[in-house]
């Protein structure tokens, strides 16, 4: 005789909405950091060409140069 299989109940994972009101995921310093890679490996690999890096980034000129403008202000406030 064969015996049943024993049962794998699915369980459901907890229902979660989002953080609790308060909680800090510290998430705008990693997209700032990643954001900042990127724009200075596209900038590398332009050659300091913007046209061609805003491009490779899909960014329009002024866009990259608006993104630079601020990081380049980022860094300034990190040494106050």
């Amino acid at each position: 005789m064969i015996s049943p299989r024993p049962s794998r109940r699915r369980q459901r994972a907890p229902s979660h909405h989002g953080p609790a009101v308060g909680d800090d995921l510290r998430l705008k310093p990693a997209l700032t950091a990643t954001e900042q890679a990127y724009i200075t490996a596209a900038m590398g690999r332009a050659k300091g060409n913007q046209t061609v890096a805003a491009r490779l980034l899909g960014l329009s000129r002024f866009g990259l140069q608006k993104k630079l403008r601020r990081h380049a202000g980022e860094d300034d406030d990190a040494e106050d």
